[in-house]
């Protein structure tokens, strides 16, 4: 693999022994630090062994190219022939150490007699990922049968927008009746089903909002920013309705022991609002 400036006229390649230059040190592991407008990336190879999955010598070399991000305070790429097609990952995994897969479609990029599979995908920061433009498979390469993946990263001001809606850490807090702080999480699986569920009540809460006498969407509309203001908005109340039925299921106590009302916080038995209501979204 090469990493290189587009500007400069010499590439600088990731650290390779041999006498070809093709065996990689540390246990099929290498990398190479860069900046990026102010971001300190790393690009990474790695090989993991064929059919054993991540487990083993698989979860050693994996183990240690997370560690490489310093507990994510780096951000970090992660390319290189897994030997694991993407669904074979276990997503909490995934997300302990805060990556994602980043495939270029559905395109399989190992092709051989016995068939052909996707093996060769990227594992990028989870906050990097919208960052990554222009994937694209390059099939003529010397290292057959796989293929090259490329990309690049646009990090200039303006050209990117994201929105991300991210699972709670363990907070809120509520309290029962004698005052003890009851502290709950959610997993992954389970806050990603509650998001599809609000999708259509957050959605139709927002829009219900537009003949109001506010004048919001009046500004938002002579400001040209109707549509990434109506999707902010969404994103925030799906979130927002998540996140409260989140809370009711894990603590049933809460809907018996708080009065309040707010972002993140249950809807009160005494008959106010819930964060349901599109009326707490303006």
């Amino acid at each position: 693999m090469i990493y290189h400036k587009p500007w400069l006229q010499t590439a600088t390649p990731a650290i390779a022994e041999g006498p070809q230059g093709r065996v990689l040190p540390e246990g099929d592991l290498a990398w190479k630090h860069l900046r990026v407008r102010g971001l300190h990336i790393i690009l990474a190879t790695i090989y993991f062994d064929h059919s054993t999955g991540l487990a083993g010598n698989n979860l050693d070399k994996f183990r240690r190219a997370s560690l490489l991000t310093q507990e994510g305070r780096r951000m970090i790429i992660i390319a290189g022939d897994f030997n694991m097609e993407p669904e074979e990952w276990d997503q909490e995994i995934l997300d302990a150490v805060g990556l994602t897969i980043v495939t270029v479609g559905n395109e399989k990029t190992c092709k051989t007699s016995k068939g052909s599979k996707q093996t060769d995908y990227l594992l990028v920061s989870t906050s990097l990922v919208p960052f990554l433009e222009d994937l694209a498979i390059v099939p003529d390469v010397v290292w057959q049968p796989h293929v090259a993946i490329t990309f690049s990263i646009n990090r200039r001001p303006g050209k990117v927008y994201h929105q991300a809606i991210d699972k709670p850490a363990t907070l809120p807090y509520v309290k029962e009746a004698n005052g003890k702080v009851l502290p709950w999480c959610i997993d992954s699986s389970t806050w990603l089903s509650k998001l599809e569920d609000m999708k259509d009540p957050a959605t139709k809460a927002i829009d219900a909002t537009k003949g109001d006498d506010t004048g919001i969407w009046q500004h938002a509309n002579s400001l040209g920013a109707t549509d990434p203001v109506r999707t902010f908005s969404i994103k925030y109340a799906q979130w927002s309705m998540a996140t409260e039925s989140a809370i009711i299921d894990t603590n049933p106590e809460a809907t018996k022991s708080n009065d309040q009302l707010g972002r993140c916080l249950p809807p009160a038995t005494s008959g106010r609002q819930s964060l349901i209501d599109p009326e707490a979204y303006r």
